[in-house]
This record gives C-alpha cells, sequence and structure tokens, in this order.
C-alpha cells in the first residue's frame, strides 16, 4: 500500500491567498528577534531564484537565522511557512531544512511568541498546505 501526502487530508480551495513576496508589508514584520523587523521576502525571492544545493543551503541557513532565532518565531515566521512549502514543492527539495523549519515555527508559536489567530487565515493556509505538521 503506498500513501502520499495527498491523501491524508481533504483538497479543498483556499479563498485567501498568501502574503505576496512583492508586498511592502513583509518590511514591517517582526522575525524571531523581537522588536525588530525582518524582511524574509527577500530571502524567499532569493531561494525561489536558487540554483544550485549550496545556495539552497546559504539561503536557509539565514532563514534559521533569522525566522527561528534561541526558540523564538515572529509574524515573519509565520507568513514565510506557505512560501518555504511552495518552493520546495516546486524545486522538488523536500530536504531537512523546509520540513524542521516549518516544524519547529509550529511548535515554537506555543511558547511566549506572537499567538497565530492574530494573523488573518495564516494557520487555515499553512493547514492544507502541510497538514501533517499544523494538525494539533
Amino acid at each position: 500500500m503506498s500513501l502520499t501526502l495527498g491523501d491524508l487530508s481533504q483538497k479543498k480551495t483556499i479563498n485567501e491567498s498568501a502574503l505576496p513576496l512583492n508586498d511592502p508589508r513583509w518590511a514591517k514584520l517582526e522575525g524571531g528577534y523581537h522588536g525588530t523587523p525582518y524582511d524574509a521576502s527577500i530571502t524567499l525571492r532569493q531561494l525561489e531564484q536558487a540554483n544550485s544545493l549550496e545556495e539552497v543551503n546559504k539561503v536557509y541557513e539565514e532563514l534559521w537565522n533569522d525566522l527561528h532565532p534561541q526558540g523564538d518565531v515572529g509574524i515573519a515566521s509565520y507568513y514565510a511557512v506557505p512560501h518555504m512549502v511552495r518552493i520546495a514543492k516546486e524545486k522538488g527539495l523536500i530536504d531537512c531544512n523546509v520540513l524542521g523549519l516549518v516544524s519547529i515555527i509550529k511548535i515554537q508559536r506555543h511558547k511566549k511568541n506572537p499567538i497565530l489567530a492574530q494573523v488573518s487565515g495564516l494557520e487555515k493556509r499553512a493547514r492544507l498546505l502541510v497538514p501533517f505538521v499544523w494538525t494539533r
């Protein structure tokens, strides 16, 4: 018996889109360093354009450092999740970086970090994209 991720949850249409990478609001979102804005859209665009595993790993190193430093995550961390999943799927790069970082953002949101409910529709989108990670 074989099983794919799509078999684990119902497929639903999402009427609310993710925050586009060219949206100026990225510049004002906090990353993992609370009180400090981190424009993750710049790094996510670099990930989209990366052509080698070395480039991908370098970009993920920055994402790990700025979206999850010392157990903290911010609103930019949450908004980055759908883009990391999309890019990984498009590039066929499902590895410990995307799985680990998405998972740790989920875990850390319960520990003195911004409440995900403050982000309209984000948790719903993230659950539909990665149901096994976002299950409560």
